[in-house]
């Protein structure tokens, strides 16, 4: 069925020719002015077969030919919006595989076997080289991370609740290493492209502001100035900065149940911890017992308040949800899920996330924990 499939999106047959194009001039990392990449690849273990290139530009998906010459050399030509992950399939009779490499609008020659990586060569681009380099170096830690959460995951079907919070101070500090891992891999790559990358996908949940600074500062200019650069600046970097521990929190004004905007401001004088979830996250709905027993039992003994922000996209599901769990505290939604502006001001990326607020609306702490809130509400910190 792959097969077929794979088969119907080759609309020209490829074609060969006698000659085979020169590698022209290149330079380890592309210009911003550069629009189109040069492929060109020599595999020694591959005698015949088609190539198929599948990437994304212009948020469009494209799945093109690679032209194949008589000298067993597959060469292609394209065009990115910003480096990215493409995958090379290649059909031999009925035989399927495929390869991944981070490509940027630059020229890369690959030489080597199709069918053993490590074999692989680079020319031209530094940036698929740069990619493998970050994947050696936290692969082990990767795998670390992918068994833990994978296990929590098992644990919290089981309802073994328990024995999974017990796993989640291990997680996070697997995360922090990682993090300090690829800060260090900035400062040794700070014009790569990989390093913006592995920036956004390991740092956009739970790095602190200072994490974040220190990474995206080591990153060159030119780098910072492409467009998912700026994405990382407007949207991860300056809200994590704007609600850094000390700073004042961002105002939120929502619609509550019945439709009365309530202010976050308005709860001057209280602790006020402001849960940010949705009706379809699980872990949400895990900690839901731990937050009402919390409420339940600071509610009367300190100026305490829980405020729960829908991230729901529609009211429907919201309303529903607060009427199944019985929330009695102030639950707010404005429908638009991660589109709503207190998402953005707060920079929040993923579900669960809780901020801890202060009777003078300064924030004391980001997805703190059970225990460390009531050491907070109980005076003992």
């Amino acid at each position: 069925m792959k097969f077929a499939f794979l088969i119907s999106v080759l609309i020209n047959l490829v074609s060969s020719s006698h000659c085979q194009p020169s590698l022209p001039s290149n330079k380890p990392y592309a210009n911003p002015t550069d629009t189109s990449f040069h492929l060109i690849l020599k595999f020694e273990d591959i005698s015949s077969g088609m190539m198929i290139v599948s990437y994304e530009s212009k948020s469009e998906k494209h799945s093109d030919t690679v032209k194949r010459y008589e000298s067993g050399v597959y060469i292609f030509d394209g065009s990115l919006n910003e480096p990215q992950s493409i995958t090379l399939l290649l059909i031999a009779g009925h035989n399927v595989s495929e390869n991944e490499i981070f490509m940027e609008n630059n020229i890369l020659e690959i030489t080597g076997q199709w069918h053993d990586r490590q074999s692989w060569t680079w020319k031209g681009s530094n940036v698929p080289g740069d990619y493998d380099e970050y994947q050696r170096l936290t692969r082990n830690i990767s795998m670390a991370i992918h068994l833990t959460d994978s296990l929590i995951v098992t644990l919290q079907e089981s309802n073994k609740d328990l024995q999974a919070k017990g796993l989640l101070g291990k997680i996070d500090s697997l995360f922090r290493e990682k993090r300090k891992m690829t800060t260090s891999f900035i400062r040794g790559h700070q014009r790569s492209p990989v390093s913006l990358n592995q920036l956004i996908l390991n740092f956009y949940a739970s790095a602190s502001a200072i994490e974040m600074k220190e990474a995206w500062d080591l990153l060159d200019t030119s780098v910072q100035n492409m467009p998912d650069g700026k994405y990382f600046s407007a949207e991860l970097l300056t809200p994590a900065v704007n609600t850094d521990l000390g700073k004042e929190a961002p105002e939120i004004v929502l619609p509550d149940k019945d439709g009365k905007l309530v202010a976050l401001s308005n709860l001057r004088g209280k602790y006020v911890l402001v849960d940010f979830w949705a009706s379809w996250c699980v872990p949400c709905r895990k900690s839901l017992p731990e937050l009402r027993q919390l409420y339940n039992k600071y509610k009367d003994k300190t100026p305490f308040e829980l405020l729960s922000v829908s991230l729901d996209e529609g009211k429907e599901s919201w309303l529903s949800a607060i009427r199944e769990q019985q929330h009695t505290w102030t639950s707010l939604g404005d429908g638009e899920g991660f589109q709503s502006p207190a998402a953005f001001n707060y920079g929040v990326k993923a579900i669960p996330f809780t901020i801890l607020i202060d009777p003078d609306g300064k924030i004391l702490s980001r997805n703190p924990s059970i225990s460390e809130i009531e050491s907070i509400l109980s005076g003992d910190d």
